[in-house]
This record gives structure tokens, C-alpha cells and sequence, in this order.
């Protein structure tokens, strides 16, 4: 990814990851999350987020991961101390952030890298920099603006809000608006309404290649059951959820 060497540690051994990012079973301790970045490239931001999406700077170069136990005995990783994420700028302001985690399920744990967001800046009517797109997260803002400084930016008059896909849905289907493999979880959109439901991993079909389970964004699904979501310790802005989901 652009140049950049990921490291897994664990117990002070390191671990090779296999096809999909398999790293294999392990019971309590910590992972050490290590990169490195290409030299003299200050176009790449390090940071974590915690869960109020406050942005913590990355200073260091290894990220520990503890492992915990479910409630269940299940031995896991916990979101949101099992991830650091990259902002890897291109020309023009266009920039991606990238997730990099380790997660497990059902006690099997895996090295992910996924691309979360492409976005762009753009030179605002005053001269200021502007990214509309994350108007709405300023401490994301403010990280990422020194980077512009220096930037040739096209004017935001260019600038187009990407626009909602939509596909004809039947009874029982959904399409993905979004899929986080950090979180591993997602969002569903289950008519042209607009209704949306949560996906959980346990409620996908096993990865045929051994890989973590997963869904990408704007696949089609079907899906047995819609229920409310359950009462747990974390806050959610979804009541309902998908189970039983099958991709299309």
C-alpha cells in the first residue's frame, strides 16, 4: 500500500501473514502493530481515533493491540484501540484514509487493510483550504490541513457531492452502503426510501478463501430476518439489524 511496510508482532516473534490476512489463533497478550513509511514522504498522516472521534496523532511507529475476552471466553481485539489509520495524499488535494487492524472472529485473528474514504481539497472563495466532504469532523480538519499548504488546489466551485447509488430493491434484499472491517460491522440500505439497518460479521456466510468475513459497499445482499438491534454496552444510531445475509 503505496509504499508502506506493515509489521505484526506478537510475544516478540514476528508473524508472516498469510492469503486474506490471516495470522491464526492466539490466546491473552498484546500484538505490536509496527510501519513504516516510505523516506522523506510527508505527504502520509498517522493517527488513531477513539470512539467519540476524537484524532490522536500517531507519534510512534508500533501501535499495541491487546487481546481480550469476549463475554463468551472468545478471545478478541477490541475497536477502537485495534487500528491506526493512514491519510496518503495524491496531487491536486485528492487524498484516501486507509484502515489498517487487527480483529478477530470467533477467536481467529487477522491482519486488514481497508480504504475508507477518497476525498478532496479545494481552495475555498476567501483562498482558505476546504474539504467539504469531512466539514462536519474539524478535528480531521485541522490534522490534516498543513499538508495543503504547499498544494496546488482546484476551486470548491468543482466540487461535486458524490451522489447516492440506488438499484430497484426487492422484499428481502439490500444493497451495502458501507462495510467497516475495523468496527466490523455495516450498514444496509433496504429500500429506495432510504431505510437502513446494521449488519454485524456473525450474520455473513464463512469467506470460501479463509479470509475474514466481509461485505463491500454498493453490493447487493438478501437477508432472512430484520430485528431490532440488541441492548449492549455500546451506542448505536441504528434500531434495526439484518441477519441471515447472503451477497447477491
Amino acid at each position: 500500500m503505496k509504499g508502506i511496510v506493515l509489521e505484526v508482532w506478537f510475544k516478540e516473534k514476528k508473524l508472516e501473514p498469510g492469503e486474506d490476512g490471516y495470522l491464526g489463533e492466539f490466546s491473552k497478550g498484546n500484538f505490536q502493530l509496527k510501519y513504516i513509511l516510505p523516506e522523506k514522504d510527508s505527504k502520509i498522516v498517522v493517527f488513531t481515533v477513539d470512539g467519540k472521534k476524537n484524532i490522536l496523532p500517531m507519534k510512534a511507529t508500533i501501535k499495541t493491540v491487546p487481546i481480550s475476552q469476549d463475554g463468551n471466553g472468545v478471545f478478541t481485539t477490541q475497536y477502537t484501540n485495534n487500528n491506526i489509520r493512514l491519510a496518503v495524499f495524491g496531487q491536486k488535494g485528492r487524498f484516501e484514509i486507509w484502515e489498517i487492524a487487527i480483529v478477530s472472529q470467533g477467536g481467529v485473528f487477522f491482519l486488514t487493510e481497508q480504504r475508507t474514504y477518497e476525498s478532496q481539497w479545494f481552495r475555498g472563495q476567501n483562498g482558505e483550504y476546504v474539504c467539504p466532504d469531512f466539514e462536519k469532523w474539524p478535528q480531521l480538519i485541522e490534522l490534516l490541513k498543513p499538508i495543503m499548504e504547499k498544494e496546488e488546489l482546484p476551486p470548491v466551485a468543482e466540487y461535486s457531492p458524490p451522489l447516492p447509488k440506488t438499484n430497484g430493491l426487492l422484499k428481502g434484499q439490500g444493497q451495502v452502503v458501507w462495510y467497516n472491517l475495523v468496527m466490523q460491522m455495516g450498514c444496509i440500505r433496504l429500500d429506495d426510501k432510504g431505510t437502513v439497518a446494521r449488519v454485524h460479521w456473525k450474520s455473513l456466510p464463512p469467506n470460501m478463501n479463509g479470509g475474514p468475513r466481509k461485505l463491500e459497499a454498493g453490493q447487493l445482499v438478501s437477508y432472512r430476518k430484520l430485528l431490532p438491534v440488541p441492548q449492549t454496552t455500546r451506542a448505536t444510531s441504528f434500531s434495526m439489524e439484518v441477519r441471515e445475509v447472503t451477497p447477491l
